[in-house]
């Protein structure tokens, strides 16, 4: 039964069971989505200082595992600039990688 149909539904104050069950049908657990080893943030960047921002970018975001807005606040960079460097990035991974397989068929 949904609150529509109850007969407290004027006077309640908090969900009874069967709507919080309801409500909870989709609940998935934030567990469920973690990485099987935690990320470090600073042993695989120790040398931040003498790469260049582009090269800074492209090792937290696609070696690190870290969010583009991450990457843009800790570089003092906007999410713009990252997001054109990481699209810039992918667009050379994806043609090495055709290349890669058309060499393959050959």
């Amino acid at each position: 039964m949904l609150c529509q149909e109850c007969k407290k539904e004027q006077t309640c104050k908090s969900l009874c069971k069967q709507a919080e069950k309801y409500v909870n049908q989709d609940y998935v657990p934030q567990r469920e989505h973690l990485p099987e080893e935690p990320i470090t943030y600073s042993a695989p960047f120790p040398n931040l200082a003498t790469k260049s921002t582009e090269e800074n970018i492209i090792s937290m975001f696609f070696k690190g595992g870290i969010k583009q807005a991450e990457v843009a606040k800790s570089l003092n960079v906007s999410h713009q600039y990252v997001s054109k460097i990481v699209k810039k990035h992918r667009q050379i991974i994806r043609e090495n990688l055709q290349k890669r397989v058309a060499s393959y068929h050959r």
